[in-house]
């Protein structure tokens, strides 16, 4: 619904949207269904607000095999990354430098801080970077399940997991949540 809301720049229907979200909510659609390849008459799926965490995952997979003689690897795709190195201890680490929400600074000279990863992942999630404007409205691309609708103040989330596709769900689950929902998780 919001892409279509998008590419005909109209303002977005919020009581339709919301009628949405709870069908979806309410679905009995199941997880078993969708690996089964069973239609859902409720809504359609769209794995792409974690589909990055899994493909770092296979391309680790594929570098490591096509360079069995390195000695470490970093794959980022658009500040999400995927870091092994050959060593055991903590001799070889990456320094991850972590972004300012809302703020625009390729260059990094103001960060957060610096995580260091020797094997494993690292996820950002957040509303700051991409949006959608619609009518000259910016709405963010991370929408709140219960009512499909874009959170307003959201938190930022940074995870640091074993890999990947999980740093990534989480980092994304955490964004659409509540702040005392997301410290409960932690």
């Amino acid at each position: 619904m919001w892409q279509s809301f998008e590419q005909q720049q109209q303002r977005p229907n919020r009581v339709d949207i919301r009628k949405t979200a709870r069908a979806a909510q309410q679905s009995n659609f199941s997880v078993d269904d969708l690996k089964a390849g069973i239609a859902n008459q409720d809504f359609t799926w769209d794995f792409g607000g974690i589909a990055k965490g899994y493909i770092l995952d296979k391309a680790m997979e594929v570098a490591k095999m096509s360079a069995p003689n390195a000695n470490a690897i970093k794959i980022d795709i658009g500040g999400d990354g995927v870091y092994w190195s050959s060593l055991s201890d903590n001799r070889q680490q990456w320094q991850v430098g972590l972004a300012v929400p809302h703020s625009i600074d390729d260059g990094q000279a103001i960060r957060l801080g610096i995580l260091n990863i020797n094997r494993g992942a690292i996820a950002y999630s957040g509303h700051s970077s991409r949006s959608r404007t619609i009518a000259r409205r910016a709405y963010s691309h991370i929408l709140a399940p219960r009512d499909g609708w874009p959170k307003h103040n959201a938190i930022t989330a940074i995870v640091k997991a074993p890999d990947a596709a999980s740093a990534d769900a989480l980092a994304t689950a955490l964004a659409v949540s509540d702040i005392s929902v997301a410290l409960d998780w932690l």
